[in-house]
């Protein structure tokens, strides 16, 4: 039986439009990219390291969106996740994201590569946003952070030529590198909001 999928195993497989992964207990990497037409991923019943709902795929305990389908163009998740895996939503045609309070990490190029994508609000309790969480997103306008955010990855703009609008709602988050290289852009291009009275900026 497969034990293990590692990325990109399933890279442009475009008319692939479900697969069972029956026991396997390890993804590692971004098990799907470019496969646009992919409605359901499932595992077995029992499985101990995933459990699938609705088509999409979690961690067995439900804290952690692992992959979701890349045919939906609106973002359900279960009660309790707290965690959005690397690559979860990569190509997936949402056009506005608003994720609930309680979503503590978003994880590297988690909604990277959605040509759809207008305006994401994220909730507060988020902590951390991986590197290029949302590069190559070419109608992207405007992201607001919350006040809980404390750390972002690189890239977290790139190629996003349509970009106007970037919110931080709390102080300056740890970045690794100079703050365009954070971006993906050069800041003159668009506009950076702070709230009065944060600090680090």
């Amino acid at each position: 039986s497969l034990a293990a999928v590692t990325g990109p195993a399933f890279e442009g497989c475009g008319a692939l439009r479900s697969i069972d992964l029956g026991k396997c207990t390890e993804i590692r990497g971004l098990a799907f990219p470019r496969c646009g037409r992919l409605e359901s991923i499932r595992v077995a019943h029992g499985n101990s390291r995933y459990r699938s709902v609705d088509g999409a795929l979690y961690s067995r305990d439900g804290r952690v969106l692992v992959a979701y389908p890349r045919t939906r163009d609106v973002l359900n998740l279960v009660p309790g996740v707290c965690e959005i895996g690397d690559g979860a939503c990569l190509s997936c045609p949402i056009r506005k994201l608003n994720l609930p309070d309680g979503i503590r990490r978003i994880g590297v190029r988690a909604f990277a590569q959605n040509q759809v994508l207008s305006e994401v609000t994220l909730g507060e309790g988020l902590e951390s946003v991986g590197s290029s969480a949302f590069a190559f997103c070419r109608d992207l306008r405007e992201v607001t952070f919350p006040a809980s955010l404390k750390r972002v990855g690189n890239s977290l703009f790139e190629r996003d030529g349509r970009l106007r609008r970037v919110v931080f709602g709390g102080g300056a988050p740890e970045q690794d590198s100079s703050r365009e290289s954070v971006l993906g852009r050069e800041t003159s291009d668009f506009e950076i909001v702070v709230r009065p009275g944060t600090i680090g900026w």
